[in-house]
């Protein structure tokens, strides 16, 4: 009986290599194998994926080095630390003018030793100070730190916390000031400026403290109030006549109205 199994097992070996032979003279791969073969692959599509995205650090590892971000035209240059161009063309950022950015437009300036200014459009705009704002417009200057433009044409803010909302040829030169409409230039500290004339030499609030409206009409609730006062001033000099009686009352009564509405403002602001 040994000698029996001893044979069949023998043939049943014989007939295993005699079926592996044939599998291999046909050309066909084991499961073992194909899955074997799979795996180098997909470790060959890792290993591929990798060296991308090593790539992609180091090259922006080497625009963190450069220590400069620039988008858009070519043009644009972008030359202090951690400043950034987002697009437009001859946008500049000087040297000594980090953390700045300059959003877009065309010909904006970061001036040199303008850290943390902000353009963030428009046209031959230029930032001179620490901190400086510029939202747009053409042509307008924030030459001191901590100042603003809102936009417009040729606005100029030059003092510390200096603004300018928009409007044209406007000028904020005292601290904290505001200067609005057109050639309006408030030249003392913490002042107001705002001319609503088309004259470009007359609105100048040199006083601190103050708030300087020039205009042809104060309109409030209906009542020109400039011609109230002038109402009043005339009929003073003149003399309270029987044929002015009615216009000296219906003034007086304006008057009134707007001497109760500062007194009212007056105690709020208070």
């Amino acid at each position: 009986m040994r000698g029996v199994a001893v044979l069949c097992c023998a043939a049943a070996l014989a007939e295993v290599a005699q079926a592996q032979e044939r599998l291999e003279f046909s050309g066909l791969e084991s499961p073992c194998d194909e899955a074997a073969g799979t795996q180098a692959d997909d470790m060959a599509a890792m290993e591929a994926t990798n060296d991308d995205i090593t790539d992609q650090i180091a090259d922006l590892q080497t625009r963190v080095d450069n220590e400069l971000i620039t988008y858009g035209d070519t043009t644009n240059t972008c030359l202090s630390t951690y400043c950034a161009v987002g697009g437009g063309q001859n946008n500049q950022v000087d040297e000594d003018s980090d953390f700045s950015f300059i959003r877009g437009g065309k010909a904006n300036w970061c001036y040199e030793s303008s850290p943390y200014s902000t353009i963030l459009g428009g046209q031959s705009n230029i930032a001179t100070g620490d901190y400086c704002s510029l939202g747009g417009g053409i042509k307008n200057k924030c030459y001191s730190n901590y100042a603003a433009i809102g936009g417009g044409y040729m606005n100029m803010a030059n003092a510390r916390f200096s603004m300018v909302p928009g409007g044209s040829k406007n000028t904020a030169k005292g601290r904290y000031s505001l200067a609005s409409g057109f050639a309006a230039v408030a030249d003392a500290d913490y002042a107001a400026t705002f001319n609503l004339l088309d004259d470009s030499t007359g609105c100048v609030n040199e006083v601190d403290n103050s708030v300087m409206v020039c205009t042809e009409m104060f309109i409030l609730n209906g009542v020109d109030v400039i011609s109230s006062f002038d109402s009043r001033r005339m009929l003073k000099e003149d003399g309270t006549d029987c044929a002015k009686e009615d216009e000296s009352e219906a003034a007086e009564k304006r008057l009134d109205t707007l001497e109760t509405i500062v007194s009212l403002l007056s105690v709020l602001s208070n």
